[in-house]
């Protein structure tokens, strides 16, 4: 009798322990190939530069600190990266590659979702977040 009843608790153990494995749906580390990730970057900047209206230079993506995405009806893909602050004004026209970054300036941390559908070269960014 207490045998069955030792089985009856070790599989009921097994159902509820904690899972290590990734819930389905959820935001998973990922690596993107170097163009789709500098294709991401970009468009991150544009929202990030758009949403810091405070800031009167335009800021660029120096290191990305962490790739991560998400299946939905497309595909949810989470940047966290840090944004140092260049020597180009907004409102200059220039190409964000001739905007060196300031040395010694204070960096912040940027969280950028940009949701894509691939199939029909949709692109939206759906957060941006600044520390």
């Amino acid at each position: 009798m207490w045998l069955s009843g030792l089985c009856c608790a070790a599989a009921l153990l097994g159902l509820v322990a904690p899972s290590t494995s990734q819930l389905v749906g959820a935001f998973m580390d990922t690596s993107l190939e170097p163009q789709k990730l500098a294709k991401l970057i970009a468009i991150a900047e544009e929202e990030v530069n758009r949403e810091l209206e405070d800031e009167p230079n335009l800021v660029k993506v120096v290191r990305v600190l962490r790739t991560r995405s998400q299946v939905v009806t497309g595909v949810n893909y989470r940047l966290r990266v840090r944004v140092g602050k260049t020597r180009c004004e907004k409102g200059e026209v220039r190409a964000m590659e001739v905007c060196d970054v300031k040395p010694g300036q204070r960096s912040r941390v940027c969280d950028v979702v940009v949701y894509q559908r691939p199939w029909d070269d949709f692109s939206r960014v759906t957060r941006v977040r600044c520390l």
